[in-house]
């Protein structure tokens, strides 16, 4: 019979065994890969949007702020909600040949498809930030408590 603490220690373990074997399945076996895929998809998006806000003539609007800051933080939490939510979708189920095993179950894979998906896109959003940082301006982040708890709001799955 285990304590509280050494089952909390165990599926821990599991969780973080599963999410890098996750990791590095979803990357075709290259964690590297996999995060520069995410990035240059991330910023696809974000220059798609900053083309066709500037062509629709929305830059001309009464924003207070920093425009582009405004277009990644959208595109950042869009991805990072359907990313988690086609990682928990595509979640293997309970007949899967990993499930038979005795430790493991469906809530637990559940878990780490969504930390999986919330850890590559919060590597790539920073990233972005980062080079925004040292390429256009100095990025200052007032509420960055918030902002984590918006972030990760964002991940979980409907």
């Amino acid at each position: 019979m285990r304590s509280g603490i050494s089952g909390t220690l165990v599926l821990l373990k599991q969780v973080y065994f599963g999410h890098v074997g996750g990791m590095r399945k979803f990357s075709c076996w290259n964690a590297v890969l996999g995060l520069i895929g995410s990035m240059m998809q991330t910023v696809i998006f974000i220059m798609t949007f900053y083309f066709m806000f500037q062509l629709m003539g929305a830059r001309s609007s009464p924003f207070k702020g920093k425009y582009m800051l405004y277009i990644i933080s959208g595109i950042a939490m869009f991805m990072v909600h359907n990313t988690t939510v086609q990682a928990v979708a595509g979640a293997e189920g309970p007949t899967s040949g990993m499930m038979q095993h005795a430790p493991m179950h469906t809530i637990l894979r559940h878990a780490w498809q969504r930390c999986k998906a919330l850890y590559q896109q919060t590597i790539t959003t920073r990233k972005i930030c980062s080079i925004y940082h040292l390429t256009v301006n100095p990025l200052e982040i007032f509420n960055p408590i918030c902002l984590a708890g918006m972030f990760s709001s964002a991940g979980l799955p409907v």
